[in-house]
């Protein structure tokens, strides 16, 4: 049953994972908004033809500069955020019109991430990533890797639902190399950090220092 939701989204170069992110999220959403930054890999034809609607914006090295102005486009009631290798778990699927039905204005997931298919929560913890919201909410800065500011007396759930973020060594190594064009030196040295932090996790099995 598709709930009073529009599904938000930027992508550059998906490599075709914009299309499985569509698909499998079609039966619960009621709109699809997609951010293409200029693909050059045939993701933006895929986006004409899967998504509700569809605009080009200049690639800005991240995602993070135009969410809010993509959110500004949602005509449903509540947002729903996630990247192109990310998706929400099956329990979370059947969760949702429950999760909607509370009323609450901003929702906060786990989130699960796996490097070619392996679970790294010993690196990244639970991960809590506020991706479900009531258009309007929250605002989200353009730097990377912060967190949304909220309205002032926001009704805010923490959930113990996931979001399954997937994607390979190789793809987490470019996404995270193609972000130093905008990032600081402090955010430089956390994305070497966190890089370093999986590579030893995958290589050894050993916990890494936190």
């Amino acid at each position: 049953m598709a709930l009073p939701i529009s599904l938000c989204c930027i992508v550059r170069n998906s490599g075709g994972r914009l299309r499985k992110l569509i698909e499998s999220h079609r039966d619960v959403v009621s709109e699809v908004i997609v951010i293409d930054q200029y693909s050059t890999d045939g993701t933006y034809e895929e986006a004409l033809e899967l998504a509700d609607f569809v605009v080009q914006r200049r690639h800005k090295g991240t995602a993070d500069p135009d969410r809010n102005w993509a959110f500004d486009l949602a005509s449903k009631d509540y947002v729903l955020y996630l990247d192109d290798d990310e998706g929400l778990t099956d329990e979370t699927k059947a969760m949702l019109p429950a999760i909607v039905e509370a009323k609450a204005d901003a929702y906060w997931f786990k989130r699960d991430n796996y490097i070619d298919g392996i679970d790294v929560r010993e690196v990244c913890g639970e991960d809590l990533q506020c991706r479900l919201f009531r258009k309007g909410a929250v605002q989200f800065p353009s730097r990377i890797h912060k967190y949304p500011k909220p309205a002032e007396g926001l009704k805010t759930f923490y959930l113990d639902c996931a979001i399954r973020h997937d994607r390979s060594y190789d793809q987490m190594v470019k996404s995270n190399r193609s972000r130093e064009v905008v990032a600081d030196e402090k955010e430089k040295q956390l994305q070497d950090d966190f890089i370093s932090s999986v590579t030893n996790f995958l290589k050894t099995g050993l916990r890494p220092s936190r």
